[in-house]
């Protein structure tokens, strides 16, 4: 299955908004791994929905070094 980089990123960017991820947060962040494991707590929407917000993070993460580099983001 193929699919857009940038179309992904801006869909990712919006969700982004929705669950009020910090711009700050990056995959490696302890506080983005801490909600992730403290799924449904917190006080920000983004910290309740960890597991979410930490795949929106690499995800991003990922469509930024594809555009950067022009290589593919592949799962397995």
């Amino acid at each position: 299955m193929l699919g857009s980089t940038p179309r992904l990123l801006a869909e990712l960017e919006r969700l982004a908004v929705e669950l009020g991820v910090p711009d700050s947060l990056h995959s490696q962040s302890e506080e983005l791994w801490e909600a992730a494991d403290a799924q449904g707590e917190g006080e920000a929407r983004w910290e309740r929905y960890g597991i979410e917000s930490y795949s929106c993070v690499v995800l991003r993460e990922a469509c930024r070094k594809s555009l950067e580099s022009g290589a593919a983001i592949v799962f397995h």
